[in-house]
């Protein structure tokens, strides 16, 4: 009689996979691997490596944070990011961490590719370190080589693919959203969203009908702070954080504003970001219109530390005219500050992270910690701007309610937690999911 042939990964990748995931269910701590982007400076900085790294591309705060909250609680985390900041291929290792940096291509080399070259390299990486549980960011690139890789994967959406798509329609972003619908969202069995827009969106656009849990973005926050925020009387300045692009839409900020300043000339936007200063896009956009900048900052690029004080010590009211927001991190962190904001009734998830709708889209405004307008329609704005900036009342109310928010739904702890709980599920075969 023959001898049947001996089974290779090949004839039986079932078998393999599972012996590889194979975990003690008693154990506590998992293996994470964490892909996606990442800010290296602040891995680096924050725990004892012997260089701290700067890379200017593909970074993620919030990545950072949930990664050092992971190895606080105990659990071993492997990285993969791709980065500017190597040449080659590098592993350094810092007690439970380990990152593993493989040099980025252009971007425009990876959509010519249709991230070929990015997903071999990750795919690869991760059967190496054969963790317990990927954890793998947006629903591109990074959750394909997830996906791929054969190792159980819980992928985060952090934003609406065909949403972006009806606002920015270049070739780059059709490539995006094809790939993603359909060599993303067809394999994946365990998905997280970052706000109850996101789901909604999920099912309606990418037909995605399993089941999602929601998990918020997040900031660190010390426990038992207080709200110092003081209201004045008549509020002056007016803060924004945004980019010059068609969703941000500081268009119909600075036309509001504009508008604003011969009745209060007393008020001052301060806007940065890129492309808004004087010599770039938003100047150019100014002197087109024939609109003053009296009473405008146009700060354009600056750091998150010049942001923090902003909004700390000068910011009366935080705006942002954005159309579209997956979540919308620069809400909260004003919220944290204590600021009251303005945003668009119908931006994405503005209105649920402000607290003025709930999960299903009811209005909640005893709630809410800011105020919502058309943001298309600079007049509205402006109207906005004169509503809260003129009722000491109100902007109580809205700096109690947001900071009262920040603290108790969107603290990097509870998100951590909440993140440990879902990617343990998935270790275990989706038992509890």
């Amino acid at each position: 009689m023959r001898t049947p042939p001996a089974r290779t990964r090949r004839s039986c990748p079932a078998a393999v996979r599972r012996s590889r995931m194979r975990r003690n269910t008693d154990t506590e701590n998992m293996h994470i691997l964490y892909t996606g982007p990442v800010s290296l400076d602040i891995l680096t900085s924050e725990l004892p490596f012997a260089e701290v790294l700067h890379d200017d591309a593909f970074r993620f705060d919030m990545g950072s944070r949930l990664v050092l909250g992971f190895l606080a609680r105990g659990h071993r985390v492997t990285v993969l990011k791709l980065t500017d900041c190597v040449r080659r291929d590098e592993t350094r290792t810092c007690g439970n961490l380990t990152l593993k940096l493989f040099p980025g291509r252009p971007v425009r080399e990876q959509y010519r590719h249709f991230y070929h070259h990015e997903v071999k390299t990750l795919a690869r990486a991760i059967r190496e370190t054969r963790p317990e549980v990927v954890f793998a960011q947006w629903t591109y690139e990074f959750a394909r080589a997830a996906l791929v890789s054969g190792y159980p994967a819980l992928v985060v959406a952090h934003d609406s693919p065909w949403r972006i798509l009806a606002l920015m329609r270049d070739k780059a972003r059709w490539l995006r959203t094809f790939y993603s619908q359909f060599l993303v969202f067809t394999k994946i069995k365990y998905l997280s969203a970052v706000s109850p827009y996101i789901v909604r969106e999920m099912r309606r656009f990418n037909l995605y009908f399993r089941k999602v849990r929601c998990i918020p973005n997040a900031i660190p926050l010390a426990p038992g702070r207080v709200n110092t925020k003081t209201i004045r009387p008549r509020g002056k300045t007016v803060f924004c954080v945004t980019d010059w692009s068609r969703r941000k839409n500081p268009q119909a900020l600075l036309r509001a504003f504009a508008r604003l300043h011969p009745r209060h000339p007393d008020w001052t936007l301060k806007i940065c970001g890129r492309g808004l200063s004087l010599d770039e896009e938003a100047g150019r956009f100014l002197r087109q219109e024939g609109l003053s900048p009296a009473g405008m900052e146009l700060a354009g690029f600056k750091d998150h530390a010049w942001m923090d004080a902003v909004l700390r010590d000068e910011a009366d009211v935080f705006i942002s005219p954005t159309l579209e927001e997956s979540f919308g991190l620069v809400f909260l962190e004003a919220m944290a500050q204590g600021v009251p904001c303005i945003g668009g009734a119908r931006s994405g998830a503005v209105p649920w992270v402000l607290g003025a709708e709930d999960a299903d889209g009811r209005p909640t405004p005893e709630r809410a910690g800011g105020f919502l307008c058309d943001v298309r329609d600079s007049e509205q704005i402006a109207a906005a701007l004169e509503t809260v900036l003129e009722d000491e009342g109100l902007r109580r109310a809205y700096s109690r309610n947001g900071f009262r928010r920040a603290q108790t739904e969107f603290d990097m702890s509870l998100c951590v937690d909440r993140y440990l709980d879902a990617l343990a599920c998935v270790s275990r075969g989706g038992k509890g999911w």
